[in-house]
């Protein structure tokens, strides 16, 4: 799944006194490492939130549609079928 977590509110001061312990367990729970701290109020990290995101819609733009990897698969399917059928 392509995502990127968000710890916002880290502009409150409970927030920051626990942002890095949030920050690993969202890391943990996400099983991966898109995650990003910022205060949408002060708009620190939104620059870094907004990098990530660029990075991960380019990232997915090379990816295969859905469509494509059914076709993949079902051509491959039909090639080892024949092959089968028709040796030689």
């Amino acid at each position: 799944m392509h995502q990127v977590v968000a710890l916002n509110k880290i502009d409150v001061p409970e927030a920051r006194e626990k942002q890095e312990d949030l920050l690993r367990a969202l890391v943990a729970a996400a099983g991966h490492k898109r995650v990003v701290a910022l205060s949408a109020a002060s708009r620190e990290g939104v620059a870094s939130l907004m990098t990530k995101l660029a990075r991960l819609i380019e990232s997915a733009r090379k990816l295969p549609s859905p469509q494509e990897a059914a076709e993949a698969t079902v051509c491959a399917s039909c090639t080892h079928l024949r092959s089968r059928l028709h040796p030689g």
